[in-house]
């Protein structure tokens, strides 16, 4: 089947044109809309312009064009990521309707090697913390065990290549690449991560002065608030030493406790 084919083999059969990608393309899409609705793995799907591209992608095959080495694969990409023409909404209600004018840096890379956009995968608002649920998108499941949610913050990529829709998507590794590290450095690299999602979800607020993820997680501290009222300073400072601090006595927890 088209949708079990990893990347790595799929790209040199469009090459050899072996594989179409606009059948490709159509068995990506035609999974979606059959997992979608029980997986909400999803923000936005883009199937007029992804055929559309698909099909641009196999006239150059057929023409002897040159290819680049994701030529015809289709992608998704996490919607913290901005996309040209496709709305990006970091998950939250306050972008709801945001449709960015350029393409980030990595996302105009994948198209310069030919892979193809087909949808924005979900992420918890602004990407804080480490399950996959927000006001705008509702909860990502488990594809294992549809009752659970998705870890996060790429929960949406993770369950859409993991069950088969699109080969590809782009995905952050920090939380998994710890299980391959030695036990200080995970714990290093834990307290880091759980000292930027506290911290993040806080100067989010504070800094651009929006609702919404307004409150230090460990402080419970309104940054939102104290920045309308001019106190933007303090309430950056009592998120920093409260969210250091409870990194801290996580980092130490976990030494205590996890497995050597």
């Amino acid at each position: 089947e088209l949708w079990q084919m990893p990347a790595s083999e799929l790209a040199p059969k469009i090459a050899k044109k072996e594989v179409s990608p606009v059948e490709l393309m159509r068995t990506v899409l035609a999974r979606a809309d059959k997992l979608q609705p029980v997986l909400n793995c999803f923000i936005t799907l883009v199937p007029e312009m992804a055929m559309k591209a698909a099909q641009e992608a196999e006239d150059a095959v057929m023409q002897g064009k040159p290819l680049g080495l994701l030529h015809g694969i289709p992608y998704a990409a996490k919607d913290l990521v901005n996309t040209a023409g496709v709305r990006t909404t970091f998950g939250s209600l306050l972008h709801e309707d945001n449709v960015p004018k350029e393409d980030a840096v990595a996302i105009a890379r994948l198209k310069q090697s030919g892979a193809i956009l087909f949808g924005k995968t979900t992420t918890p608002e602004f990407g804080w913390k480490g399950m996959t649920d927000s006001p705008l998108s509702g909860i990502t499941r488990n594809p294992w065990n549809e009752r659970k949610g998705a870890g996060g913050s790429s929960g949406g990529a993770a369950v859409s290549v993991s069950t088969g829709v699109g080969p590809i998507a782009t995905i952050a590794m920090l939380l998994p690449a710890t299980y391959a590290l030695p036990p200080v450095s995970a714990l290093i690299m834990l307290a880091g991560i759980y000292y930027g999602a506290q911290y993040g979800g806080s100067t989010t607020a504070i800094l651009v002065n929006l609702p919404g993820e307004s409150s230090s997680v460990v402080t419970r501290i309104d940054g939102y608030q104290m920045a309308r009222k001019g106190r933007a300073g303090p309430a950056l400072a009592s998120a920093g030493i409260g969210s250091f601090f409870a990194g801290s006595v996580g980092t130490l927890i976990l030494a205590a406790f996890a497995p050597p």
